[in-house]
């Protein structure tokens, strides 16, 4: 090697080693910058007090909920939001259904999960659009709470910062009963256990593993995966299954349960058609009712004296004459 070459060795090795040490010394900076930035935002946006009841009535949406003489959901008009319950009062597989499919990782992440959020905006690089979101269970819960359900950056930024934010003041169960409390399940239904009762006439508490399936996989597109249509079923059906395979990778169920289950899928119980029009009038009576009453965030129930079983089988006989004439 000749003196010049060696001199332009050394040089370039010299300015590979500045490159490399200015290199990592921008990057220490914006990763400074960064954090005091987060720091920042993190102030500014989310409140300096903490009164769980004061959000949940602010953000509460009330509807009206309509029962029939045994005391059974007949419909439901704006937002239903049924029983608050404990994670104690249901069977073990329903929150693990939604942990197994919303987010893997709940009990150990921060509120924002960095893996699936890498893996989400990887998704969304490959297919040129939107097609994974990447929120843990504590962010949708932040948006259930504080924010609305667009797309742009910014509000995914604040529901990050909301989610650290809700982390700070609530145990993990906490936050997985909030979440199963309040996401939204079609069909004007909020909460797990009015969706229960709506789509199968019971509480959640006495759901089968089958039915947890379907309700954790209504979240992702409530009104495509209705189970109360025929092509709506088919679908929830369909995710119910993609939900119970989740559980046995996760190891929350057995072989034979995931068997079970998948042979015997969910189905939403009937809803009598006839019922509707007998809601409009009790509707268009509510007016005169409640003129006296002030307008607040709890839910209006409504008792009525209709035997939904006996217009089911008064519709199911009608049906069998015209469709069946001797």
């Amino acid at each position: 090697m000749s003196e010049w070459q060696a001199k332009l060795k050394s040089f370039l090795g010299q300015a590979a080693g500045k490159i490399l040490v200015w290199s990592l010394i921008a990057i220490a900076g914006l990763s400074a910058l960064g954090a005091v930035g987060a720091v920042t935002a993190y102030l500014l946006i989310t409140p300096r007090t903490f009164n769980l009841a004061k959000i949940e009535a602010e953000n509460r949406i009330p509807g009206i909920i309509f029962y029939d003489a045994h005391g059974d959901i007949l419909a439901t008009r704006g937002a239903n939001h049924g029983d608050d319950i404990t994670i104690k009062e249901l069977p073990d597989y329903l929150p693990k259904a939604f942990i197994a499919t919303e987010d893997r990782r709940f009990y150990s992440h921060f509120g924002v999960d960095p893996r699936g959020l890498l893996r989400a905006v990887w998704a969304d690089l490959r297919a040129h659009r939107f097609v994974q979101g990447g929120s843990t269970i504590t962010q949708q819960l932040a948006r259930n709470l504080f924010l609305s359900n667009d797309k742009k950056l910014g509000r995914k930024l604040r529901e990050m910062l909301y989610a650290v934010w809700l982390e700070r003041h609530l145990t993990k169960n906490q936050i997985l009963e909030l979440y199963l409390n309040r996401i939204y399940f079609g069909a004007g239904t909020y909460g797990v256990d009015a969706a229960s009762r709506f789509y199968f006439s019971k509480p959640a508490k006495n759901v089968s593993l089958a039915e947890a399936a379907l309700l954790a996989g209504l979240p992702k597109a409530p009104t495509k995966l209705s189970p109360t249509t025929e092509k709506g079923l088919s679908s929830a059906q369909a995710r119910a299954r993609f939900v119970l395979a989740n559980m046995l990778e996760a190891k929350y169920i057995s072989n034979d349960a995931f068997a079970d289950a998948r042979a015997h899928p969910a189905a939403a119980a009937d809803h009598p058609v006839g019922v509707q029009y007998y809601l409009d009038y009790v509707y268009e009576l509510l007016a005169e009712l409640t003129q006296n009453n002030p307008k607040g965030k709890e839910d209006l129930v409504v008792e009525t004296t209709l035997d939904a079983r006996l217009q089911r089988k008064a519709e199911a006989a009608i049906a069998a004459i015209f469709c069946n004439p001797k």
